[in-house]
């Protein structure tokens, strides 16, 4: 959501003082780098950690040579509210799809399945 308002302020940046303003909202909010690691340390067994660290970095490199090639050309095509609206709808794909990784809350989701099947009989 950070990322979606920093980027609509870019789209709205008539001064050089705003341009750099819209950066504020994106740094605060947009730490994907430790958050995606931590996901892949909690989601994937410690044998095949190594390997799966290696494809996230490989794919963020990927993303880094990518996206300014896109933005570069969705830019000219003064298409700014196509990246907000890409940004604003990945919040909620990301939370259907992302799994869980704190273990209080997935034990505390398998109690709440677990008293709701036990009180059928």
């Amino acid at each position: 959501l950070g990322s979606a308002i920093g980027y609509g302020m870019v789209g709205v940046a008539t001064t050089t003082t705003g341009l750099l303003m819209s950066r504020v909202p994106v740094g605060l909010a947009k730490q994907t780098v430790a958050v995606a690691r931590a996901v892949v340390a909690d989601c994937v067994p410690r044998a095949d950690l190594s390997a799966a660290m290696a494809r996230l970095t490989g794919l963020m490199a990927s993303g880094y040579v990518v996206g300014p090639l896109l933005g570069g050309y969705l830019s000219e095509a003064n298409c700014v509210k196509l990246a907000v609206a890409l940004f604003v709808c990945l919040v909620p794909i990301t939370m259907l799809f992302l799994p869980e990784t704190n273990p209080a809350l997935i034990a505390g989701a398998a109690e709440a399945r677990n008293l709701g099947t036990s009180g059928a009989g």
